[in-house]
């Protein structure tokens, strides 16, 4: 019932029909404005996994000028859509969410760029999270796509916006990252990624990199520091993830000089959360539920998980040198082998331990 867009040429232009190619009259100037007057969410392409956004319609101004042999895209006024919600199954998961977004556009015979700068997530004037991020791409069909950016979330304010949406396992005041990727043949990824706690004194630190190929191989090296007051551990995550006819099966090393077992059982819980598992890191007052799970949190993963740390605090006992391979099977978990030192005595030697439940 009314304009979706208005497009207004600037001034006259010659189009080449034979070449598709646009020549406009004054190359060196703006040549059309476009005004987004009601842009409905609908038309967006559908969100993964069953999500889907529902709210006004966007609106927004940007130019079209000619540019290097080719055009650029200047926002005259962000892209703008409020009251949005987030639905998932025919749920709603949040509402009333206003986004906003500012994008930049070139595309030349040299190749083409998209820059996002910034995207904005808020509710009743109150930042939750800001993305900034760049995407390009050289001529040529075997080049790879270039994408990076920074990003930064108020984890507090997100975690209350969504109402009645199990986000336990996000702690924290604030997270803040970077990121980079590759995209071609196979793929390259790294980030960066700092989470603070409501105390200051509590903070993640990690960085990630990431490759995959087009196999269904994917390899990945994380070192991260955890801190808590005044304990800190430092540690490695290294593995391999090979997909193919036969399932997932995953390989990982853990490595550190100083680790505190509270820290494992904090990242330990918050990933297995993330993911879907059925459990969560206890408190220290509560006593372990003896009831089985009915599916084991790894799914149907197999593999080994390997374990070397120099040092390893647990409680008031202080272990040296401890190791030990765990492998992951359908239904259960083997610890083949371990070892742990306190002091100068063996304080654990475990060999070919099983525990099935």
């Amino acid at each position: 019932d009314q304009p979706t867009a208005v497009v207004q040429s600037l001034h006259s232009f010659d189009f080449d029909e034979k070449t598709r190619t646009l020549k406009p009259a004054d190359p060196s100037g703006d040549w059309a404005e476009v005004s987004i007057h009601g842009f409905p969410l609908a038309w967006l392409p559908s969100l993964p996994k069953g999500f889907a956004l529902s709210g006004s319609e966007a609106t927004g101004e940007f130019i079209v000028r000619a540019e290097n042999g080719g055009f650029a895209f200047r926002p005259k006024a962000p892209f703008v859509v409020a009251g949005v919600s987030i639905q998932h199954a025919g749920r709603v998961l949040s509402r009333k969410l206003d986004l906003s977004v500012t994008l930049l556009a070139d595309c030349d015979p040299n190749g083409w760029q998209l820059q996002v700068a910034p995207l904005v997530v808020a509710c009743g004037g109150n930042h939750l999270a800001t993305i900034e991020a760049k995407a390009s791409s050289s001529g040529g069909s075997n080049q790879p796509l270039v994408i990076s950016g920074t990003w930064k979330a108020d984890l507090q304010a997100l975690v209350a916006q969504f109402d009645g949406v199990d986000l336990g396992w996000i702690r924290g005041q604030s997270a803040s990252g970077d990121f980079s990727a590759k995209v071609g043949t196979s793929t390259e990824l790294d980030g960066k990624l700092t989470v603070v706690g409501h105390n200051e004194r509590h903070s993640i630190t990690a960085s990630l990199h990431t490759e995959l190929d087009d196999r269904g191989r994917a390899s990945f090296l994380a070192p991260m520091k955890v801190a808590i007051g005044p304990s800190v551990s430092d540690l490695s995550i290294e593995g391999t993830r090979i997909q193919d006819r036969t399932g997932d099966r995953l390989y990982v090393k853990l490595t550190g000089k100083s680790v505190d077992l509270d820290h494992l059982s904090l990242l330990g819980a918050t990933l297995a959360a993330s993911a879907g598992a059925p459990f969560a890191a206890p408190a220290k007052s509560e006593t372990p539920a003896k009831v089985r799970d009915q599916i084991p949190f790894w799914g149907d993963w197999t593999g080994h998980i390997a374990v070397a740390f120099d040092r390893l605090k647990a409680g008031e006992e202080v272990f040296d040198n401890v190791s030990g391979v765990f492998n992951l099977e359908h239904g259960s978990v083997h610890l083949e082998s371990g070892r742990g030192a306190t002091g100068a005595k063996v304080a654990t030697t475990l060999d070919d331990l099983s525990a099935k439940d």
